[in-house]
């Protein structure tokens, strides 16, 4: 039978120093590892919520393509064309790919329509005629480990990655929609 009160082991003389180094030579590495995945997560939630953006914009345009101030022509000038940016306020567009962004600060969002606004069958003339409508959504992501800028921004040593999605949908016929 043995003993109950046994003397506890004590460790060999060099075995703490031991440990210790082998965190000191492992700690890094885990570390960027860590960092590093957080770095990857955060790039692709940022092109994740600029392709849902796009989305949202693109449906809400193809939905409503008078409602937005985007497509309004005033007298002989127009708000539309190839790259017209998204207008202040009011615009359901803007308004929809501002709600779908989700965390990202600022993102830059474009609306072209691809036909001259009321040249469609039968469509108002402040409308977008029939066809297809594109929104460009894109946002700026930082980098924020050093090491990983000339792996992962745009320019080699640079301090962000763009992420941009464009959707191209057809617009809803003012047949169906009666212009709204």
């Amino acid at each position: 039978m043995r003993a109950v009160n046994r003397k506890p082991r004590t460790p060999r003389r060099g075995a703490r120093g031991q440990s210790l180094v082998e965190l000191a030579l492992v700690a890094p590495v885990l570390l960027l590892l860590i960092v590093g995945g957080a770095q990857i997560g955060a790039l692709v939630y940022g092109g994740i919520s600029v392709a849902t953006a796009a989305q949202e914009g693109a449906r809400v345009a193809s939905e409503q393509p008078i409602k937005s101030s985007a497509y309004v022509v005033s007298g002989s000038s127009t708000a539309v064309g190839p790259g017209a940016t998204c207008p202040a306020a009011g615009n359901p567009v803007c308004s929809a790919v501002s709600q779908a962004k989700g965390l990202l600060t600022s993102v830059s969002t474009t609306i072209a329509p691809g036909t001259a606004p009321g040249s469609g069958t039968s469509c108002p003339p402040k409308s977008v005629g029939d066809g297809y409508i594109t929104v460009t959504v894109s946002a700026n992501v930082p980098i924020f480990i050093p090491i990983l800028n000339n792996l992962l921004a745009n320019t080699p040593g640079g301090s962000y990655r763009t992420m941009s999605d464009t959707v191209i949908v057809r617009v809803e016929p003012c047949t169906l929609t009666n212009g709204s």
